[in-house]
């Protein structure tokens, strides 16, 4: 996970916090699952593929999916580590913009 903007192996919000919540939400599961393919993607040496792209794209479009049709009943916790992930998958995209209309 090393190219991935953000990431650090000694913080609680990827190795408690982001994992935790992955179990009991949805949104933070398919977004840890983007993250994770395009890590994957972009650490392969067909990183200009298609196919991993489309895994990304999946994973992040169940992702909001998830986020906007339990949004009123999860916990903002859950709202905030799902927007981090995104942000972070952006980031390392290099979307800036996008990254920051996360916020």
């Amino acid at each position: 996970m090393l190219g991935l903007m953000g990431f650090n192996y000694e913080s609680t919000f990827w190795t408690q916090v982001a994992v935790q919540f992955s179990v009991s939400s949805p949104a933070v599961l398919h977004a840890i699952l983007a993250l994770s393919a395009l890590h994957e993607h972009l650490e392969s040496s067909s990183a200009t593929t298609a196919e991993g792209n489309q895994l990304v794209l999946k994973e992040y479009d169940k992702s909001i999916e998830h986020l906007c049709s339990f949004q009123s009943t999860q916990p903002i916790q859950v709202t905030r580590t799902c927007c981090i992930l995104l942000i972070s998958l952006e980031n390392t995209q290099e979307n800036h913009d996008t990254a920051l209309a996360r916020l």
